[in-house]
């Protein structure tokens, strides 16, 4: 507001408000004659309109200036408040450099925690975490931007945030560890340390965190953190163990821990267990895997009743109400089949299934499809369209990445196959 709107806010205001605008007259010219700065809380909005136009028409030669404040007490939703100064008449500051000043800092404290991300973030140090992607994620698209819909890009962008990160989970679930673990959440993982083989080190706690001695405190955020830095450690020292000559201590930038190095666990998948941040994928070849398109009134049941001819137990994994995969682990019978004899035991018009082959060629034709429209829609308005990087989404599917067991141990992997996406579906006959 000018100065100008300001007069007139307040002579308009001035009758219904007559009160309350006295008594902030007054406290303002205590603040003139002698104290520094007064809070003025438990306004209102309109309030706190009021008294900004009060001081900056009437006390503006007293070297008066209000800004507004946030209550700093940990609450989702911040109470404001004003706050006059009296500025040093002596000072080089001017009124404009004050404000100027304040919200530099107040926009400073509302930052809070990003520093502490953006400097562990530049720090380049390795972050190790269990079963840790949806930690990540929500780190990534809390401080940092939010989460890249295109899985190469989302990759990309968390590794050019924390480059170097480790899943003990992964650790857990990969040779040699896995043999001599049977579970993996973190709880009894950290308990399973605690035998041998393993020898976990000793650890000093301080003395307002000795509850964690108890081991009683799973779930809370700080004792989770404790147990996974305890087993990243006791686990690394195992792997020292297993080398000649033998070490008792590993250190997280040592060559046996780069096998592991950015693969984070994915939760209920079979045939992968972790994705690679900084590599090609591991793609398992998925000939025993189908999509189906079904009734929307189906369960998970009347899905797998179809395959028992082919295995005891089929996994179905949802896409959406009419839309699922299944894959039959150790499947013996040719591919079409299995499809024939599905599509006669279902018997309905609305139902369909194809190969995943078949699928994730037809999608990626879509996909194909869908940026050519786009790219004749831009190049039709005129509008250059975006270069697309060129290290992104470039894939052999071919070629054989070493997982850590392969890599470290000499256990290979199965060699995977690049997902493709939806080719013909074979209707009921």
């Amino acid at each position: 507001m000018s100065n100008n709107s300001e007069s007139k806010f307040l002579a308009e205001a001035k009758s219904d408000n007559s009160e309350f605008l006295e008594v902030m007259r007054d406290r303002l010219k205590m603040l003139k004659e002698g104290n520094q700065e007064c809070e003025f809380r438990e306004l209102t909005s309109f309030q706190r309109k009021l008294l900004f136009s009060l001081v900056n028409c009437e006390f503006t030669k007293d070297n008066l200036v209000a800004i507004t404040k946030c209550v700093d007490d940990n609450k989702d939703v911040k109470q404001r408040y004003v706050l006059v100064k009296k500025l040093d008449v002596g000072s080089q500051e001017s009124k404009l450099d004050f404000e100027e000043r304040e919200k530099r800092d107040d926009l400073q404290s509302c930052v809070g925690f990003t520093e502490v991300m953006k400097l562990l973030s530049e720090s380049e140090k390795l972050i190790v975490g269990h079963n840790m992607l949806m930690d990540c994620m929500h780190i990534f698209n809390t401080f940092f931007a939010p989460i890249p819909q295109d899985y190469d890009k989302f990759r990309k962008a968390l590794t050019s945030v924390f480059p170097r990160m480790c899943d003990t989970k992964v650790l857990a679930s990969t040779k040699p560890f896995k043999d001599h673990i049977q579970r993996s959440g973190l709880e009894p993982l950290f308990e399973t340390i605690g035998r041998k083989p393993f020898k976990k080190p000793n650890f000093v706690l301080p003395a307002e965190f000795k509850k964690y001695e108890s081991g009683k405190a799973a779930h809370e955020a700080g004792y989770d953190a404790f147990m996974t830095g305890v087993v990243f450690t006791t686990l690394l020292n195992y792997l020292g163990s297993l080398i000649k000559p033998a070490r008792s201590h590993i250190s997280c930038n040592s060559e046996l821990v780069k096998p592991f190095v950015n693969k984070i666990y994915l939760m209920r998948m079979m045939d992968v267990y972790y994705m690679d941040l900084s590599g090609e994928d591991v793609v398992p070849p998925r000939h025993d895997m189908f999509h189906l398109t079904i009734p929307p009134s189906w369960r998970t049941k009347q899905v797998q009743d179809l395959f028992k001819p082919f295995a005891t137990s089929a996994q179905v994994i949802w896409v959406n109400d009419t839309s699922c995969f299944v894959r039959i682990e150790g499947m013996q019978d040719p591919p079409t089949t299995v499809m024939k004899s599905v599509v006669n035991a279902a018997q309905r018009d609305d139902f369909s299934i194809e190969s995943f082959e078949d699928y994730s060629k037809a999608e990626q034709n879509r996909l194909r499809s869908s940026e050519e429209t786009e790219h004749n829609s831009q190049n039709a308005n005129g509008v250059s369209p975006k270069r697309r990087d060129s290290s992104l989404g470039k894939r052999n599917p071919t070629s054989k990445r070493a997982s850590p067991d392969e890599a470290e141990f000499g256990q290979v992997e199965p060699e995977i196959t690049e997902v493709a996406p939806r080719g013909k579906k074979m209707k009921q006959a």
